[in-house]
């Protein structure tokens, strides 16, 4: 696998200084640096107004996990039914956060997702996991409270 980069999206740019500082303290930075492992906002490679399968294209075509929200619902190039349409067995996931207003909020719920992207890097880079699955729902099981 080449190397992956994270692509927030622009309802989630701010998540980039929090993810380097959680995956920090969680001490797996400097393994996903070393990876080659980049986080690049939405804004930083691409107009604000890129429609969706523009994005998911250069996202598979970049090898970036894409960190959104739906974006443009069902409509013809909404994103999932891009997903559905044009996903691969061997295609990268969209990593879509459960709920947008805990992830600008609630900072517990944060790290969750933040070390739930790091997981699914490392799960896709080292075993191949989650390609093909379309779509992977964060935080992941085991960052959820019982």
């Amino acid at each position: 696998m080449t190397t992956l980069g994270v692509l927030l999206d622009n309802h989630y740019g701010h998540l980039a200084s929090i993810i380097e500082r959680v995956w920090q303290q969680a001490n797996v930075f400097v393994d996903l640096e070393r990876e080659g492992v980049q986080i690049v906002k939405l804004a930083e490679v691409l107009p604000h107004d890129t429609n969706d399968r523009t994005l998911w294209k250069f996202c598979q075509d970049q090898h970036c996990l894409l960190v959104t929200d739906d974006r443009s619902g069902r409509d013809p190039d909404g994103l999932q039914c891009v997903i559905d349409e044009c996903a691969q067995l061997d295609s990268l996931p969209v990593l879509t956060p459960g709920n947008r207003e805990r992830v600008l909020k609630d900072s517990e719920y944060q790290r969750c997702v933040c070390l739930s992207i790091a997981d699914v890097i490392v799960d896709v880079i080292w075993f191949g996991k989650f390609l093909g699955e379309g779509r992977v729902f964060l935080p992941l099981p085991q960052y959820l409270s019982p």
